[in-house]
């Protein structure tokens, strides 16, 4: 695994109210004290080291918080439009099932 995948972390916490999911190679440059903070940002993933899944598993589990309920996110982090998108939102559900059993339960 690369060193990259390793220290990428998915990310969740909260904005204007409303959950929010986020990825990050390094969560304290993303984010000030102060947004992490006020955010409560908390990593949640890591190890990915397939720049498309690691998209599509964002994208997974922002389709499923949105099931939920509204969240802060505008913008998909895997385009539905794009060819592949079925493709990768399977490998994304596969990548959580096997690594992350519940990870329902964490979003």
């Amino acid at each position: 695994m690369e060193l990259r995948a390793a220290l990428t972390q998915f990310t969740k916490g909260t904005k204007l109210g409303l959950p929010y999911i986020g990825k990050a190679f390094n969560v304290f440059k993303r984010y000030t004290k102060a947004e992490r903070a006020l955010m409560k940002i908390e990593p949640v993933l890591n190890g990915i080291d397939d720049p498309k899944l690691l998209r599509a598993v964002e994208q997974k589990v922002l389709e499923y918080s949105k099931s939920k309920g509204p969240v802060a996110n505008i913008r998909n982090a895997f385009n539905p439009k794009c060819p592949d998108y079925a493709e990768y939102g399977a490998k994304a559900s596969q990548w959580l099932e096997k690594n992350v059993p519940h990870w329902k339960e964490l979003f």
